[in-house]
């Protein structure tokens, strides 16, 4: 019933006529990084949407979830439940009871009904996901490509802060901590640009002037990183050397630094001046002709909603995530999906309703939700993670508690995970998905593919990851000092 492998709809799809199929596409992607020209596309801009300054028509021609969209099969069921279960009982038969005993016995009945269907409805959740819980598999470091290693002489770096993002700290992190440990401890010339709207530290990324200096650095969320990282791929360097990038926890997410082993704002500043580097992946997004990097992850379905509602709710600050996950299983749904990709040197799709599906570049998303234990940042490979459409709530629920330590990745039903360099993503309409946390529209399909050593990283290769109980804690805590 909750079969690991996926539907193959083309068993005999080999591997030449799937790259013939996809050279044949105008979905093709090129990307040569080796001559210096730009990966992420010049007009990439236009593919962001922006929730909160969108019009309603606008959200609704991209179909973009309203937050009580398909909640009505979920309110029938509920009223109907209440009215048999509680209402009836209580309010009807007990004070009939008083003249006839036969209504008291019914009463009983529906009571003991319905705490037995609701018992019966949560027994995963209660078995898997919250008395008891799968033992999770240990953290590992995100690179284990020692190759890939190199130290560079960091002398003169950028540090974009977002003073606005996240929890708003970010100048705070700077002026208290980074810059008292770059310039007493490392003797470092620093240049700060504040941030000034949306997109802006992707601007910073692909216009400033980076002769002379060793890092560009950003202190923000998952998505300040995103737009850094997508503004320097979409340079043409020319044959120069990238500068390397340097990362500092600053907003509500932070997952990317979770991966790499810390949400320190002194440790992390203190890694850039060792000038330790290490070359990471990054995932080219293409659709419609168009093309951005994904350093974090690509989510859709009930994974990518959440990302999109929560953006309405920011006033609620990192429990948003929380509450609008819990709220779209509630809710229930998927919708039909089809995923073309290789495994295991064999070209699989899979053709059903999903609830939802993310392709991972790290194994962390949002606020330190752990949904692929296997990735890793410099392997080659995308990691595909899907819930299927039979799930129940309960087993949703299930999930969503699992998510924190990553130990769904120790049961075997309702979800599927491969790890692939390519993903062909069909949706079969025009919509938006989650990009590191922003919202990107497409045409209905998208290719997902994995480049491998794209971005020079300031993190050591043999840092020690946190257990999985310090980054429990630390998802409770957030970044600190």
């Amino acid at each position: 019933q909750h079969s690991m492998a996926p539907v193959l709809v083309s068993d005999n799809l080999t591997k030449d006529e799937f790259e013939a199929n996809r050279t044949a596409s105008p979905l093709n992607t090129n990307y040569d990084l080796e001559s210096g020209g730009p990966l992420v596309s010049e007009d990439a801009k236009s593919m962001y949407v922006h929730v909160n300054t969108a019009t309603p028509a606008e959200l609704e021609s991209l179909g973009v979830p309203t937050c009580c969209s398909g909640s009505g099969t979920w309110f029938a069921w509920c009223g109907a439940c209440y009215l048999l279960t509680v209402i009836l009982p209580l309010a009807v038969f007990i004070p009939l009871s008083q003249g006839n005993s036969i209504f008291l016995i019914l009463a009983i009945i529906l009571l003991i009904i319905g705490f037995l269907w609701i018992m019966y409805s949560l027994r995963v959740t209660l078995t898997e996901g919250g008395v008891t819980m799968p033992t999770p598999p240990e953290k590992a470091c995100a690179f284990i490509q020692k190759e890939n290693y190199e130290k560079r002489s960091i002398k003169k770096i950028y540090v974009i802060v977002n003073p606005h993002g996240g929890l708003k700290l970010g100048l705070r992190a700077l002026n208290d901590v980074c810059l008292p440990i770059w310039k007493k401890e490392f003797n470092m010339e620093v240049t700060v640009l504040e941030t000034e709207y949306g997109g802006h530290a992707r601007d910073y990324a692909r216009t400033v002037d980076l002769d002379g200096y060793d890092a560009l650095c950003v202190i923000g969320g998952d998505g300040s990183v995103h737009e850094v990282i997508n503004g320097l791929l979409q340079r043409d360097m020319k044959g120069k050397p990238l500068p390397a990038v340097g990362l500092i926890p600053g907003g509500s997410g932070n997952s990317i630094m979770l991966d790499l082993g810390t949400w320190s704002i002194s440790e992390a500043a203190r890694r850039i001046g060792h000038g330790d580097v290490m070359w990471s992946d990054v995932v080219a997004v293409t659709t419609n002709n168009q093309t951005i990097v994904s350093v974090n992850l690509v989510a859709w379905g009930l994974l990518g909603d959440i990302g999109v509602l929560a953006e309405f709710f920011r006033y609620l600050g990192t429990a948003r995530y929380d509450i609008v996950g819990v709220w779209g299983i509630l809710k229930g749904g998927g919708s039909p999906c089809k995923l073309t990709f290789e495994s295991d040197g064999k070209v699989q799709v899979m053709d059903e309703k999903l609830i939802a599906g993310c392709i991972n570049l790290t194994q962390h998303f949002g606020k330190g939700l752990r949904s692929f234990a296997k990735a890793r940042l410099d392997d080659g490979l995308t990691d595909l993670f899907v819930l299927k459409g039979n799930e129940t709530r309960g087993e949703l629920l299930t999930r969503f508690n699992q998510l924190p330590t990553g130990s769904h990745f120790s049961t075997s039903w309702g979800s599927t995970m491969f790890q692939t360099k390519k993903v062909i993503l069909e949706l079969g309409r025009q919509g938006v998905v989650n990009v590191d946390g922003e919202i990107v529209k497409h045409n209905g399909t998208l290719v997902c593919e994995n480049i491998s050593k794209a971005i020079p990283i300031l993190c050591p290769f043999d840092y020690k990851p946190p257990s999985v109980a310090e980054a429990t804690q630390g998802r409770a805590a957030g970044w600190t000092v």
